[in-house]
């Protein structure tokens, strides 16, 4: 009971503040997404940190993740990779990133 009112709260303040939880799951990546990790220099743990706290925004059966970071913006199309219920054992979600890419860098104004 105890615990259930902590992640209650958690959840309340979340909402307030506008922050969400992190997504969770496994990226697998298709071979475009591959050569264009390449082609903009980005890096696996870059597109995880993208995929779990960036802006979602749903699009049906593909999703758009994209994240601002101190110059550039980091962004990806993804889709759920659905797996069989009647396996025995215990499988973490998955996710296929379709694309990705880096924007351009924005410089501030003083």
């Amino acid at each position: 009971m105890k615990q259930a009112l902590i992640e209650f709260g958690r959840d309340i303040i979340r909402q307030v503040f506008g922050w969400s939880k992190p997504r969770e799951g496994k990226l697998v990546f298709t071979r475009n997404a591959f050569h264009k990790m390449h082609e903009y220099q980005l890096t696996e743990q870059t597109l995880l940190d993208t995929f779990r706290h960036g802006e979602v925004v749903d699009k049906g059966d593909k999703i758009q993740v994209t994240r601002m970071y101190a110059n550039y913006s980091v962004g990806m199309w993804y889709k759920t990779i659905y797996t069989p219920s009647h396996h025995n054992l215990s499988s973490e979600k998955r996710y296929l990133i379709i694309t990705c890419w880096k924007g351009g860098e924005y410089h501030v104004r003083i």
